[in-house]
């Protein structure tokens, strides 16, 4: 089965590769919905969904179940709130698997944010989302973005920096897009009705968190992308990133080989330092409780 597996996925990388030529987009199906993709691309996103028919599938199911388990809600109710939200893999996979019953979804691209519209139309799910096309800072403001050729998720906001450049940033387009904080976006939101927060916005997440104040009190979960690289590229070090967390939350955690491992939010520093500084990210769980049926730190 291995075997096979692997003569299916380089077959599928092919097939991937040579789209391009053929076809200017691609509709599928897959375990999180239907989406619409730029074939050929090297856009990250789209390539999983066309070679696994998923994108982070595992680990957002463990998420859910993780979440559920711990009594944050209940499986099929609630909202969950997307921001970066790209063409809406998560968003639309929580909703097509029936983890929750709403959605907001956020994205400052205009391009990805038709993608992302458009895919939530041919999930028919028009009626359980909200879509918004901003970014999400801590004040409301007009942004620089970045936009990224090769990677749909890795446009950013551009902030001052003396950080050396891994990803030839200083070459990318950068367009203008409207900010505000969430705290402002949801302010016609129940936040009892808020089962999540999804965040990945490639190392601005501190200044997410930071007009977030209101939301996040209500001791809802919070799952980030972590980025070491991109924090710093963000005009944030490490330190303000780490008093950010430690002021919001009292506990993380890490999917380990053994599930998701708790650690307290004064040693966040050294899940960075175990990152390190070249590129390398991993998603967490930000959560203001313990949660006793889950492993500890070792």
């Amino acid at each position: 089965m291995n075997i096979f597996r692997k003569i299916t996925r380089r077959y599928k990388k092919t097939i991937w590769r040579s789209l391009t030529f053929f076809r200017k987009s691609i509709t599928i199906s897959t375990h999180q919905g239907v989406f619409t993709l730029p074939p050929g691309s090297k856009d990250p996103i789209s390539k999983s969904l066309y070679i696994n028919k998923g994108y982070e599938f595992g680990f957002v199911n463990d998420v859910m179940k993780f979440l559920q388990d711990a009594k944050y809600f209940n499986k099929g109710e609630g909202t969950i709130v997307d921001v970066g939200a790209n063409n809406g893999v998560i968003s639309i996979g929580a909703l097509t698997n029936g983890e929750v019953s709403n959605a907001i979804a956020i994205e400052p691209d205009i391009n990805n944010f038709s993608v992302l519209t458009h895919n939530i139309k041919q999930n028919n799910l028009e009626h359980a989302f909200k879509t918004l096309n901003y970014a999400v800072s801590d004040n409301a403001s007009i942004l620089q973005l970045e936009i990224s050729k090769s990677n749909l998720g890795d446009h950013r906001i551009q902030k001052p920096t003396s950080t050396r450049e891994l990803f030839k940033e200083s070459k990318r387009k950068v367009v203008d897009v409207k900010s505000d904080t969430l705290d402002n976006l949801l302010k016609d939101i129940d936040p009892n009705n808020i089962s999540l927060v999804w965040v990945d916005v490639q190392g601005h997440e501190g200044y997410v968190f930071q007009g977030a104040q209101k939301i996040l009190s209500y001791g809802i979960p919070v799952v980030s992308e972590i980025w070491p690289y991109g924090i710093e590229r963000s005009g944030m070090s490490q330190q303000q990133f780490c008093d950010i967390v430690s002021a919001q939350w009292t506990y993380f955690w890490v999917r380990r080989k053994t599930g998701f491992v708790q650690y307290s939010v004064t040693d966040f520093h050294e899940f960075l330092e175990e990152l390190g500084g070249d590129g390398d990210f991993n998603n967490v769980i930000f959560t203001a409780k313990l949660i006793s049926n889950q492993h500890s730190r070792p």
